[in-house]
């Protein structure tokens, strides 16, 4: 994932998915931004060359004011969806 690709107020995150395939990854990205009022927009984004296919690189958009809470709602939904997932945010982008 590159600079160019996050946009402005948008957060970047890799999450690193050890034992979750690459559909049950989409489908479980789609259920988080169905289910969380805390997330306005989420996409995923391309991995970067030297990626594993098993991350999922993404770019969430936090509701104003609500970064904090959308970084921990993301956070533990990923964790209780996959237990040996591992989440880093890398942003946010202004």
């Amino acid at each position: 994932m590159t600079r160019a690709e996050v946009t402005s107020g948008e957060c970047a995150a890799i999450i690193w998915m050890p034992s979750l395939r690459e559909e049950r990854s989409r489908a479980m990205l789609g259920l988080l931004l169905n289910e969380s009022p805390k997330i306005e927009s989420l996409r995923q984004a391309t991995p970067g060359e030297a990626s594993d296919t098993n991350d999922a690189y993404l770019c969430f958009k936090a509701y104003p004011g609500r970064e904090a809470e959308a970084v921990k709602a993301l956070k533990l939904f990923i964790e209780a969806e996959v237990p040996d997932a591992h989440l880093v945010v890398l942003g946010p982008f202004f």
